[in-house]
């Protein structure tokens, strides 16, 4: 339905904001900003984390779900940090993409 990706210079900055995120309530004031502020980097160098953010939708029942993947670089390639990887069920009553499209 949606998707969002950040880049971080390093585990403190997309740590920072890979705990806050879900530590929010999805309904209110801080989750769309959180969602909507790029994140951005010049130059990639190796220990610059990325997330990439989806939001997930069935088209039978409208359910949403929020996926994240984390990924690490190291210096070549962005490696995928399964251990960071997770998935979020959004209650039936938020629908979350006018903050995904906002």
């Amino acid at each position: 339905m949606a998707n969002k990706t950040k880049r971080f210079a390093d585990a403190d900055s997309a740590g920072a904001y890979y705990d806050r995120l879900f530590a929010v309530p999805i309904d209110g004031p801080d989750f769309a900003p959180l969602i909507q502020t790029d994140a951005e980097l010049e130059n990639v160098e190796q220990g610059a984390l990325q997330v990439h953010t989806t939001l997930l939708g069935c088209p039978v029942c409208k359910a949403q779900m929020i996926e994240e993947k984390v990924q690490g670089y190291n210096g070549q390639d962005w490696k995928d940090l399964h251990q960071l990887h997770r998935k979020v069920r959004i209650p039936a009553e938020v629908d979350l993409v006018p903050v995904f499209r906002g």
